[in-house]
C-alpha cells in the first residue's frame, strides 16, 4: 500500500515552480518509486479539486486511485493549490478515495506582507475589484477571516479529516532567509530523495506587474458596474490582447497617484495572532524552523495606486473604451 505526500499549496508559495519539476523529473522519481500522476492535470494536479467539487467526484476519481493504490510506486505525490482552500466535503472524499493508506498533508506559509500583494493579484485575475489598500485594510481589521494571515482556515479543514498527525508545515521564508533551494528541500524532507544535479528548468507562476493589475482591477470594477459577476473574462481577453492595448494615460495616471502602504507584522496584535497560531502548528514544522514563529515578523512598506487617478477624464476614456472592446471578444 502506499503513502500519499498531498502538496495543498497554497498559491503564491513556489507551487507553480515544484509542479513544473515534479512534471519534469516524473521518470526519475518513478524510478526511485514515486508516482506523479499526469491524469489530473499538469504541471499540477489543477483537476483534482475541481473534481472532488462535483457531485459524482467518488465515481469519477476511484478508479484512478484504484490504479494508484494498487500500482509498483510506494509513494504517490499530488500537488494542487486549490486543494488549501477545498471544502471539508471535498476533503472527506479524498479521504475515502486514498483508503487507509498512510498520508501526509504539506502546507507551505509565507511572510503575510508578500502574500496579501500576492494574493491581491490572484483575485484581480479572478475577477475581483478590491484595491491592495482595501486588501491590507481587510487584513489589518479581520486578519481571522483572511487566508493569507490565518493559515488555520485551511488546515483546520485537512487536519479535522487527516488527523493532526499528517500535517506538515515548510516556510518558504525560512528556506529563503538559509539559502535552501526550494525543489531540493521537497525532494529530500518529504519524499526522501536527494537531488544531486542541477534543478529543471521549472516555470514559474509570473504575477502581472502593479500597473497592469491596478488598470486589470479597474477594468473588472467597469464589468461589474454592468451588472456583471465577477469573473476571469476580462482578464483573459485583457492577457489576448495586452501587446495591442494601449494604456499610455492610465499607466502614466497610476504612476502619479502612487502611494504607499505600511504594514507591521510586528505589531501585538498581529504578533500575538502568529505566536498563538504557531503554537498550535509548531509539531508539524518541516525543519529548517524559527523558534516560535513561522517566519520573522518585519514592517513591510507596499507601494499601492492611489484612486484619484480614476478622476482623469482621459483615463476614464481610455479605460471604458478598452473595457468595451475586451467584454466583446469571446475568450
Amino acid at each position: 500500500m502506499p503513502k500519499y505526500i498531498v502538496h495543498i499549496g497554497p498559491p503564491k508559495t513556489a507551487t507553480t515552480f515544484l509542479q513544473s519539476n515534479f512534471t519534469a523529473l516524473a521518470p526519475w522519481l518513478a524510478q526511485n518509486g514515486v508516482l506523479y500522476p499526469t491524469d489530473l492535470g499538469t504541471p499540477g494536479h489543477a483537476n483534482l479539486p475541481r473534481m472532488l467539487t462535483e457531485p459524482d467526484a467518488e465515481t469519477r476519481l476511484k478508479p484512478i486511485f484504484a490504479e494508484f493504490n494498487a500500482g509498483p510506486a510506494h509513494t504517490i505525490l499530488l500537488s494542487a493549490e486549490d486543494l488549501a482552500p477545498l471544502r471539508r466535503q471535498g476533503i472527506e472524499t479524498l479521504r475515502r478515495l486514498i483508503g487507509q493508506n498512510l498520508v501526509y498533508i504539506v502546507y507551505y506559509c509565507r511572510r503575510w506582507s508578500e502574500m496579501i500583494r500576492s494574493r491581491w493579484g490572484e483575485r484581480v485575475k479572478h475577477g475581483s475589484d478590491i484595491t491592495l489598500i482595501d486588501s491590507f485594510q481587510e487584513a489589518i481589521d479581520t486578519p481571522f477571516k483572511v487566508g493569507a494571515i490565518n493559515y488555520d482556515l485551511a488546515l483546520t479543514r485537512w487536519t479535522r479529516t487527516f488527523g493532526m498527525a499528517a500535517l506538515r508545515v515548510v516556510s518558504l521564508n525560512v528556506l529563503s532567509d538559509t539559502n535552501r533551494e526550494v525543489l531540493g528541500h521537497f525532494l529530500q524532507s518529504q519524499l526522501g530523495l536527494a537531488f544531486d544535479r542541477p534543478p529543471p528548468e521549472g516555470a514559474q507562476n509570473m504575477s502581472m506587474s502593479l500597473t497592469d493589475t491596478e488598470i486589470l482591477r479597474a477594468l473588472n470594477a467597469l464589468h461589474i458596474a454592468a451588472g456583471n459577476k465577477p469573473s476571469a473574462h476580462i482578464r483573459r481577453a485583457f492577457v489576448r490582447s495586452r501587446k495591442s492595448l494601449d494604456f499610455n494615460q492610465t499607466s502614466a495616471a497610476i504612476g502619479a497617484d502612487m502611494t504607499e502602504i505600511i504594514f507591521d507584522e510586528s505589531r501585538p496584535r498581529m504578533l500575538k495572532i502568529h505566536r498563538e497560531m504557531f503554537d498550535k502548528y509548531a509539531f508539524a514544522m518541516v525543519p529548517p524552523a524559527l523558534d516560535g514563529l513561522f517566519f520573522q515578523p518585519g514592517r513591510a512598506i507596499i507601494p499601492a495606486p492611489g484612486a484619484n487617478y480614476l478622476k482623469n477624464p482621459a483615463v476614464h476614456q481610455e479605460l471604458s473604451a478598452t473595457y468595451a472592446r475586451l467584454a466583446a471578444m469571446k475568450v
